[in-house]
Formats: structure tokens, sequence, C-alpha cells
């Protein structure tokens, strides 16, 4: 029984003696007098996500989870720019609290991360420091001051400044993408589906944006493009889709009228709402509702026929979320809902339990204050399909950026692409550390790579593209034709999701950027 305190003294003075942690301490050395010396950079320090300006007051807090605490209990108020020691990457800026302009992030982000994605999406300037003595100034400088915040792509500069005499109040915006109408002159938002009258499923190149979401039809199409061209850069799982109303028909056919208390639960959740209620009372109508959810009795034969027989019994499944309120223009939902991966496509109380899950993730916390804020009438309003399709066995995954969203100038002309090893939850999660980055010139194919892959959990050295840099530039430009090729197909720019496999690019996902 060695006492803790002992165990981590010992542990700490052996990595601090080892010839690694030395080697490592200079290399860090070295890259911050490269950085600052050769690139020009005026504070390497800093990463800039969202480039622009901001002002409010410096508020420093472990988690946005915790400002959205101190929002509740009006302890924070008026326009204010977050210093955050740690995100997951599955936050909503807008959904933690108002007045929200900027966010200060103490550990680097993948850019095309879904936090920051969301970030771009709603016109919060955010950045990354990983400099312990930038950090030390801003905690002890000015946190509780009034600060402004200019980050660029060249510097991030946060200094205090005169507090304006009147604030001026912003409403959230309600205007949205094609799916979205006006009702009634009120600013609200309407959403138009078609629900099924009928359990089933159907196959995603028969899935509709009316009846299955924009992502289980922009999947359809793109099955249907890759099979149209024979010489196609990319691949796509084949998959089948829950349309609209399944979830309501499993309701119906629950004992004690699920229905009902269904109907009760969103009711009360849109009077907490329109009281501005989204404390505790807010918190406990979501788990109410998600558990409602997870506890319904789906049919084994319907899953078993509808969904299993569909797939290769050696393989496994993904059931993703397809809402009517996630993958359109102006909003995009990006790692809102729920994703469940690895499905045993032999079980089919497996699969119901993965479905339940995506439907109930229709109902966090985080995605009814997000749909709130976007304008949408009511909680009923939002209604989720659920996309099943095989698992890729991902050796990379790959976010691409048919516009590139970091620069300020000239973004048509680029396309950005960030690559891990495994699943792309490395990339939409806030896991710490960097991801390979290119930046790939359109009209000259040209390959530019930004960064090699470091993350704390991987060990990229002996990763095929960092020990032979040429087929990174190669799979870039592969991804250039791939992203050229969909933009030109859907008419605007397009945020990519994709895996590679077997020699293989899969194409799992795309919608529009913005």
């Amino acid at each position: 029984a060695v006492p803790d305190h002992a165990v981590k003294m010992y542990a700490e003075s052996e990595t601090r003696a080892s010839m690694v942690f030395q080697c490592a301490k200079i290399c860090q050395n070295l890259s911050k007098n490269v950085s600052r010396d050769f690139l020009k950079s005026d504070n390497h320090e800093w990463e800039t996500l969202v480039a622009g300006e901001a002002q409010g007051s410096l508020v420093f807090f472990e988690t946005m989870e915790d400002h959205t605490m101190a929002q509740n209990e009006g302890s924070v108020s008026g326009d204010k720019i977050l210093l955050l020691r740690r995100a997951t990457g599955d936050e909503e800026v807008s959904a933690s609290g108002d007045g929200v302009k900027g966010v200060v992030l103490m550990h680097e982000l993948p850019h095309l991360s879904h936090l920051a994605i969301r970030a771009r999406q709603e016109g919060v300037v955010f950045a990354t420091c990983t400099n312990e003595e930038e950090i030390n100034k801003l905690m002890e400088g000015l946190v509780g001051k009034y600060v402004k915040m200019d980050a660029s792509q060249q510097k991030v500069i946060v200094s205090e400044t005169e507090r304006p005499k009147v604030q001026q109040v912003v409403e959230p915006a309600t205007t949205g993408g094609p799916a979205f109408h006006e009702a009634g002159g009120n600013g609200h938002r309407s959403l138009d589906i078609k629900k099924t009258s009928f359990l089933l499923a159907v196959g995603t190149r028969g899935s509709t944006r009316e009846t299955c979401g924009a992502k289980a039809a922009q999947c359809g199409e793109l099955q249907r493009m890759s099979a149209d061209f024979p010489a196609s850069p990319y691949k796509v799982p084949r998959g089948v889709c829950l349309p609209f109303g399944s979830m309501e028909l499993v309701l119906d056919m629950q004992p004690r009228d699920a229905r009902g208390q269904w109907e009760a639960n969103l009711s009360k959740m849109d009077r907490l709402l329109g009281s501005n209620s989204g404390g505790q009372e807010l918190d406990e109508a979501c788990k109410s509702l998600r558990e409602m959810i997870e506890s319904l009795d789906v049919p084994r034969d319907f899953v078993d026929h509808s969904i299993c027989s569909h797939f290769d019994p050696s393989g496994s499944l993904i059931a993703r979320s397809s809402a009517n309120v996630e993958d359109l223009k102006g909003m995009s939902g990006a790692g809102l809902y729920d994703s469940i991966l690895n499905l045993d496509v032999n079980d089919p109380e497996s699969v119901a339990e993965g479905v339940k899950k995506v439907w109930a993730s229709l109902y966090t916390r985080r995605a009814v204050l997000s749909r709130h804020k976007a304008g949408i009438r009511s909680q009923s309003e939002a209604c989720m399909a659920v996309l099943v399709q095989e698992m890729v066995a991902s050796e990379h995954a790959f976010v691409l950026h048919t516009a590139d969203p970091i620069l300020s100038e000239e973004k048509e002309r680029y396309v950005y692409a960030e690559l891990v090893r495994g699943q792309g939850e490395t990339l939409a999660s806030g896991m710490q550390g960097t991801p390979y980055r290119l930046r790939i010139e359109k009209a000259t194919g040209k390959v530019e790579i930004l960064a090699f892959a470091n993350f704390s959990e991987v060990d990229y050295s002996k990763d095929p593209f960092t020990q032979e840099p040429q087929r990174l530039v190669e799979l870039g430009e592969k991804l250039c034709t791939l992203g050229e090729q969909l933009e030109t197909q859907f008419g605007e720019p397009q945020d990519i999701e994709g895996a590679l496999s077997e020699g293989s690019i899969y194409v799992v996902q795309s919608r529009p950027q913005e």
C-alpha cells in the first residue's frame, strides 16, 4: 500500500529523467522558435478556427456546460467571451446560453470538428491557445474585464477595451434554409414533412427529404451517383431508412397511452421554453422523454425482416440520425443528434436499441435548446428518421470542405481536408491533438500539407501517411476530385464525411457547408 503521492512523485521523476522526455522538451522549444523566426508568426501559441472581431466580458469556465449552469442561475449575463479549459466537441455554442460572442479554448481542436463547424455557422469568433504563459495572462489580467478579441489567421489579440454604455440586444436569427417557411408572420419556423402510415423501412435510394430527412435523401443521391458512374472516385455504404412517423407508430403500439404521455411531455417542454425556464425543469422534461423513447418495445420481427435482412450477416451496422432539423442549409445540426455504432446485424434487439437511442437523441437538452433558438415553433415539429447503414471498416476517416473554411478570402479556390486514423469520432469530438491537414487548389490540384497528425492517444509515427508523405499528397488529389464532383452535383459547397478502407474511398455523408 504505497501512498498515492509517492507513486506520483516517483513516476514523474522517472518520466522527466528519461531521454524521450528530454528530447520532447527540446523539440517543443525548437517548434516554438521555428514558428516565431521562420513562419514570422506574432503569436504562434494561438490558432484561429473562426476569424473575426468580438467584444464582451471575458469569463472563465471549466466547460461550456458550466457556463450553461451559471446562465440558468442568473450569475452571468450580457455579451461575453468564454475562456474554456476543455471541450468535448459535442457542445452547441448558442444553446449554452445567450450573449456568447467569442470563445478561447485552452487546447487544440480539429478545425472541422462539430464544435468548430457550429461556431463558424453561428458567427462566433473562436480560437485556441496552448501556451501556459499566454493563458496565465488572460486568467490573471483580463478575466472579469470587458475585452476585445481580434482573431485572424496571422494573429489573435485579446485586450481590455471600454465597455459600451448601452449594449445592443441582438435577437436570435429566424431566417433559415429552404426547408423552413414563415408561419403566421410571427417569425417562427414550421417544418414540412410527410409521416408514414405503416411501420416499414425504405432503401436509401427511395428516401426523400419529406419522408426521411436531408441526410438519408442525400445518401440516396450519393448511391445513385456512384452507381451511375463506374469510374466514380468513391463508394457509398448500403443502407435502409425508417421514415418520419415510425417512432409515433411504435408509440401507438405501447400500452397505457404512451402516445398521449409523449404529447403531454412535448407540450410541457414548449411551455417551459416559452417562459424561458431553461433549468432543472427542462432537464427533467428532456430526461423523461428520452427514457420513455428508450423503453419502447419495437417489434423484433419488424427489425429482423425490414432492417437486418438487407445486410451481410458477417458485418456490423450503424444507426444514424436523419432529422428534419439537420443537414440543411443554415442549420446543419452537425453532431447534434446521436449515431450508434457497432450494432450486431444478427441481433435484432441490439439494432432496435440503436434505433431507439437515435430517436431519443431528439430530446437532449442541447438539441431542444438549439431548435428553440433556431426559431422552431414547437418541439413537436421536430421529427426523426433513422438511417441504418453497414459499418465501414475505416482505416482512416476524413472530413472535407469544398470551400476552405479557414481562409477569409478566395476560399472557393481551395478544398480543405482533415484526416485521422480509425473512425471519425476523433475529428468530430474535441479530442486534443492535430489531424492531418490538407489544402488543395482546385484549378491545379496542388496539395499543401498543413499539418501531420499528432494525438496523444494514438501513435502516428508509423502511419503510412507519416512515413510516406507522397501518399498523403496523392490522397489529397483524389479528395479534391471527389469534392469538386459533389460540389458540382449538389450546386453548392459541401461538408463531406468519409472513410478510407481497403484502398477505396467511402462517402458516408454530404451536406451544405453553410
